[in-house]
C-alpha cells in the first residue's frame, strides 16, 4: 500500500522528503589493494531504493549517446589509448537519466550525465566503471549526502587511511604543510592533495607517495634508507616475497610463478596501487630477471 502522505506531492516535494530519509555514508577501506577510504553506489542504494519506493518515485536511465564519431559518421563508444607501460581502454558518452512521480506520471525531471569511464583490462568494465562513479557522484550531490570516515567520523576527503604493520588501523589527519596543488597553487600540506577525480570505480587507484604515512618517529629507518634496502632486494628474496591481496594472498612470488599465473606478476608489477610496496618491487625485480636471464619466469614455471 503506498504511503497516503506522499500521494499529493509533486515530483520536487517528494525528492525534498528523500533527501530527509537519507543517513550519511560511511567511506570505508574496502580493498588492500588502495590505501584511502572510499563509499560504493550499492552504499547509497541501500537507503535510497527503499526512500524511492516509499514516496512512489521512479528513476531511470532512458538512453546513452556517444559524444564522438569516426571517419564515417559512426559513433565511437571506446577508444583505446596507448600509455608507456599498459593500453586503456575509455568509455565516453551523454546518458539520458529521468525522475517520475508514479502518482502524476506526467511530473518528471529528464537530466543528462556526461560519463566518461578507463579500464586496462576490458572494454565493459570500462563503461561500467564510468557509469557507477557519474552515478554515484549525481547522486550524492543530487541528495546532498553526508560522507563521514570510518575511523575518523569526519569527511574523510581529505584525510587517507592506511593499516601499519601490525594491522592496525591508521587515519592520518588534515593536510599541512607545503605542496603543489594539481591547479599549479602553492597549498599548505607536506603531501598532495587526495585527488577527487581518480576512485577504484574507474578501474586506477590513486598511489599516495611514500612520505604521505604517518610519522613513525625517530625508531624508524629513514626513507632513503629503507628505499636502499628494497632496491637491494635479491632475486631469491623477491622469490620469497608474500602476496598480501587479491586471489594471491598468502601466496609467495614464487609459488604463483609455478601456478603459472604470470599475468598476475606483471600487473602487480605495474597496475597494483595498493600499500605493498615490497610486493610490487619484488614481482618487478623477477620481471627484470627474467628479461636479462633470457626468460627466468618460463624457466622458473619451474
Amino acid at each position: 500500500m503506498a504511503n497516503e502522505e506522499f500521494k499529493n506531492m509533486t515530483l520536487q516535494e517528494k525528492l525534498l522528503n528523500v533527501r530527509s530519509m537519507i543517513k550519511p555514508l560511511i567511506k570505508k577501506q574496502h580493498s588492500e589493494e588502495v590505501n584511502y577510504e572510499f563509499s560504493k553506489i550499492d552504499d547509497i542504494y541501500d537507503d535510497l531504493t527503499p526512500a524511492l519506493n516509499t514516496v512512489r518515485i521512479n528513476f531511470d536511465i532512458l538512453r546513452e549517446e556517444a559524444t564522438k564519431k569516426d571517419e564515417n559518421g559512426y559513433p565511437v563508444y571506446f577508444t583505446l589509448m596507448p600509455k608507456a607501460d599498459m593500453a586503456f581502454w575509455i568509455y565516453e558518452a551523454d546518458v539520458d537519466i529521468r525522475w517520475t512521480n508514479v502518482d502524476a506520471q506526467d511530473d518528471v525531471i529528464d537530466f543528462t550525465l556526461h560519463v566518461i569511464g578507463s579500464h586496462p583490462d576490458a572494454v565493459e568494465k570500462a563503461k561500467g566503471s564510468g557509469m557507477t562513479y557519474c552515478l554515484k557522484n549525481y547522486l550524492i550531490h543530487k541528495f546532498s549526502i553526508i560522507q563521514k570516515s570510518e575511523h575518523s567520523g569526519e569527511d574523510s576527503d581529505m584525510n587517507t587511511y592506511s593499516v601499519d604493520d601490525s594491522g592496525n588501523s591508521m587515519t592520518q589527519g588534515s593536510l599541512s604543510g607545503n605542496s603543489t596543488a594539481p591547479n599549479g597553487k602553492q597549498t599548505n600540506s607536506n603531501i598532495p592533495p587526495v585527488s577527487q577525480a581518480i576512485m577504484p570505480q574507474n578501474g586506477q587507484s590513486v598511489q599516495l607517495p611514500q612520505n604521505a604515512k604517518p610519522n613513525q618517529g625517530n625508531h624508524s629507518a629513514s626513507p632513503a634508507k629503507a628505499n636502499d634496502q628494497k632496491e637491494n632486494m635479491s632475486v631469491s628474496e623477491a622469490e620469497n616475497t608474500v602476496c598480501s591481496f587479491g586471489p594471491n594472498k598468502g601466496k609467495t612470488l614464487a609459488q604463483i610463478i609455478k601456478a603459472g599465473d604470470i599475468d598476475s606478476i606483471h600487473w602487480i608489477a605495474n597496475a597494483y596501487r595498493g600499500n605493498n610496496e615490497e610486493v610490487k618491487r619484488a614481482a618487478k625485480i623477477l620481471l627484470n630477471a627474467s628479461e636479462m636471464e633470457d626468460g627466468y619466469l618460463k624457466a622458473s614455471g619451474m
